[in-house]
C-alpha cells in the first residue's frame, strides 16, 4: 500500500532509478523464489513436493499483492523454470516471457498499455538480451559482482526508454544506486513474507520482525536519499520520439 507515502519520496526514488522498489514488481517475485529454493535446500524436499510447495506459496503471494501485471509475469515465468527443472529441461528464456505475456493478455488485454506490464517485460527482455554480452565486458570483475553489474544494466538498458518517454528523467547513477541499494530491499522483502506466515503461528515473532523491518526500511529510505542529494544524480529531459 503506496497511498501514504509522501510524494517528495516517490520523486527521490525516481530521480535515483529505483523507483521499481515502491513498485511490487517481479524482482519481488524474484527474491520469493530465492527464499523457497533456500527452504527447499534446507529442508531436502524431493522434487516434486518442492515444486508443489514454491507453486502454491508462489500464487498465494501473488494472490495477495493484489496480482499486478508484473507479479503475474514474474510468478508464471518462475513457475515454468521450476516445472523445466521439474521434467530435467532447460526453459526457453525468450519463450517462457513470452508465454507469460501470452496468459496475462488472453485474459486482460489492456494490461499491454499498462505501464508496469511494459516495464516489468522490458526490464526482463532487457536481462535475457544484454546480460551475456554486458558480462563478457566485466569479466575482470569478480564473477558474482560481475553478475550483479550485467543484470543491473541490462535491465536498465532495457527501462531507460520507456522510463525517458513517461517520466522525462533519466538516473546516470541509477547503476550504481541499483548495485547498493536492491540487496537492501531483498533483505526486507524476505523477511516481511517470513513475517507473513509467523505472524499467524507466532504474533509477538512476528510483531520482532516488524521492528527489524521497520529500521531495514528506514536504511534504504535514507541510502537513497543519500545518493539523490549527489549533483547531477538525475537529468531532466524531453519525452524521445517513439521510434
Amino acid at each position: 500500500d503506496k497511498g501514504m507515502l509522501p510524494s517528495e519520496l516517490k520523486n527521490e526514488f525516481s530521480e535515483t532509478g529505483l523507483a521499481h522498489i515502491l513498485a511490487i514488481s517481479g524482482l519481488h517475485v524474484g527474491f520469493i523464489v530465492l527464499l523457497l529454493s533456500f527452504l527447499q535446500k534446507i529442508f531436502k524436499l524431493p522434487p516434486k513436493a518442492a515444486f508443489a510447495v514454491q507453486t502454491l506459496l508462489l500464487s498465494f503471494y501473488c494472490f495477495v499483492i493484489g496480482a499486478p501485471a508484473s507479479a503475474v509475469r514474474a510468478t508464471i515465468m518462475a513457475m515454468i523454470v521450476l516445472g523445466g527443472r521439474l521434467l530435467g529441461r532447460e526453459p526457453d528464456s525468450i519463450n517462457s516471457m513470452a508465454l507469460s505475456a501470452l496468459i496475462i493478455l488472453l485474459f486482460r488485454p489492456l494490461d499491454l498499455f499498462d505501464l508496469g506490464f511494459q516495464l516489468s517485460f522490458a526490464a526482463v527482455g532487457g536481462i535475457f538480451l544484454y546480460s551475456d554480452i554486458i558480462k563478457k565486458l566485466f569479466k575482470f570483475l569478480p564473477d558474482s559482482l560481475s553478475n550483479s553489474v550485467s543484470v543491473t544494466l541490462s535491465a536498465q538498458i532495457g527501462t531507460w526508454p520507456l522510463i525517458a518517454y513517461h517520466f522525462n528523467i533519466i538516473s546516470p547513477l541509477a547503476l550504481i544506486a541499483n548495485l547498493l541499494m536492491v540487496p537492501v530491499a531483498g533483505i526486507i522483502v524476505i523477511l516481511g513474507f517470513i513475517m507473513l506466515i509467523v505472524s499467524a503461528i507466532l504474533p509477538w515473532l512476528g510483531s520482532f520482525l516488524g521492528y527489524i523491518i521497520e529500521y531495514i526500511s528506514l536504511l534504504l529510505i535514507k541510502g537513497n536519499s543519500l545518493i539523490a542529494s549527489i549533483p547531477w544524480s538525475s537529468l531532466k529531459i524531453i519525452s524521445p520520439s517513439v521510434i
